[in-house]
């Protein structure tokens, strides 16, 4: 619940207001026409203050360790998957990308797809266009994280991307820090997508259209 509040503090702070100013008059207006609207407004100020809690909700995933497979880093389902890619910043060589869409019932905590430390960050201000092109990870606002296992020769990096709704996106690490796998590693707040760029030694395993759960969905296991 700490985490809940804190980062939706300004929402629940300004819908408690707007609640009570509403609730305020439409006490004194209530035998008017003007109760009415001012009675919606009020019940709206606490659908609004209930989304943000269920929006904000902390996954209490129990996710399975294992070096040999890459989970999903977010809730939503698989868009795209390409198997055959040009690597982006921090990867070298061909890689492989799956996106994953977060729609507005999902679950927005990202979550680390492996265990390993963190050793490339970069924030990225951009447009907030709609995250279904391809192009979006590059071209909207987005946040690029580079995790890798040196024990366990695995380099992933992940990239957190804003869209049509989404204002913010929050990362809560920093280079050094270590990662578990299935640990919370950051919050898209209403919106709206992950991009996973995954090495060629993996064999991705989900199928486009698929629905992703994060921490808890194979999107990826190492060839044998």
């Amino acid at each position: 619940m700490r985490d809940i509040f804190r980062e939706g503090k300004k929402v629940f702070l300004l819908s408690g207001i707007l609640f009570l100013g509403f609730g305020v008059l439409w006490y004194f207006q209530r035998v008017s026409q003007w109760g009415i609207v001012f009675l919606i407004l009020s019940l709206l100020m606490i659908f609004l203050f209930g989304y943000t809690i269920f929006f904000l909700r902390v996954p209490r995933r129990k996710t399975k360790i294992d070096p040999d497979l890459i989970y999903a880093s977010a809730d939503g389902f698989v868009m795209l998957i390409d198997e055959d890619c040009e690597a982006p910043a921090f990867l070298e060589g061909r890689v492989q990308k799956v996106l994953i869409f977060m729609h507005v019932a999902s679950m927005h905590w990202n979550l680390s797809p492996i265990e390993g430390t963190v050793e490339y960050e970069k924030y990225q201000k951009g447009s907030l266009k709609n995250v279904m092109k391809e192009s979006s990870w590059q071209t909207n606002e987005h946040q690029l994280i580079g995790i890798e296992n040196k024990e366990k020769n695995i380099k992933i990096l992940v990239s957190m991307i804003a869209g049509l709704i989404a204002r913010r996106i929050r990362f809560f690490k920093k280079t050094g820090d270590a990662l578990k796998q299935g640990e919370t590693m950051g919050l898209i707040k209403y919106g709206s997508a992950n991009m996973i760029f995954i090495p060629k030694d993996f064999e991705i395993v989900v199928k486009k259209g698929q629905k992703s759960r994060a921490g808890l969905t194979v999107v990826a296991r190492r060839k044998k």
